[in-house]
């Protein structure tokens, strides 16, 4: 669950992206408009958190914009401005949840989850291999008609890789995808991350594989 979190205020920056990342959120954080729209055109986000009033601009214009390019990514407005008139023009402007800056992080995280069940409903189908299938809308993976428990980022990692079952999907792909501008990737995460999934998938007995393109990447596919 990969979040984009546009906030020029760097205390409360940090300390809503600090809490998102412990509820299991990947986040990027950008201070500026104009680091927002190069993260949105280097990668795909779940969520965006956008405080209004910016150095370079008002976010609201901003995801106005957005909306016009077929950017659909759910949007929650975090902002000190609240009285109902900038919150009515905040959700026409494409919105998706407006709070104030004081919600408790908790309710702030419940929402973000909210919107994203919502978005993903109706842009997700299910996905089967095997004996293994995966709910990219709710995020649950089942072995044998049972809930299995893995990691954020298992789960993150299975998703790349089933969506392109069959198909080699390259070193540079998974890192966009699970580590892009993430302060905590090292050059053998991809590996670490391939590994703990393998063993995960074995344990509970998945009828699929994660096999290894020399040079390349990864494949995800069914066993013989």
């Amino acid at each position: 669950m990969k979040i984009l979190l546009l906030e020029d205020d760097l205390q409360c920056a940090d300390l809503v992206r600090s809490f998102l990342i412990r509820s299991g959120f990947v986040v990027d954080h950008a201070d500026r408009i104009a680091d927002a729209d190069e993260f949105v055109g280097a990668a795909t986000y779940d969520a965006m958190i956008l405080d209004r009033n910016l150095p370079d601009g008002d976010s609201q214009s901003w995801l106005s914009q957005q909306r016009k390019r077929h950017n659909r990514t759910p949007a929650i407005f975090m902002s000190v401005w609240s009285d109902s008139d900038t919150k009515i023009d905040g959700l026409d402007a494409g919105g998706d949840d407006y709070v104030p800056k004081n919600i408790p992080l908790e309710e702030l995280a419940a929402r973000t989850r909210a919107i994203m069940r919502r978005a993903q409903r109706d842009s997700y189908p299910t996905f089967q291999l095997g004996n293994l299938e995966f709910d990219p809308a709710n995020r649950t993976v089942i072995v044998d008609d049972r809930n299995i428990h893995l990691t954020r980022r298992e789960i993150d990692l299975l998703e790349v890789l089933i969506r392109r079952e069959g198909r080699t999907v390259t070193r540079e792909t998974l890192e966009q995808s699970l580590y892009c501008f993430d302060k905590d990737f090292t050059p053998n995460s991809i590996e670490v991350c391939v590994c703990r999934l393998r063993k995960s998938l074995k344990h509970f007995k998945a009828s699929v594989q994660i096999s290894t393109v020399r040079g390349l990447g990864y494949i995800l596919q069914e066993l013989e």
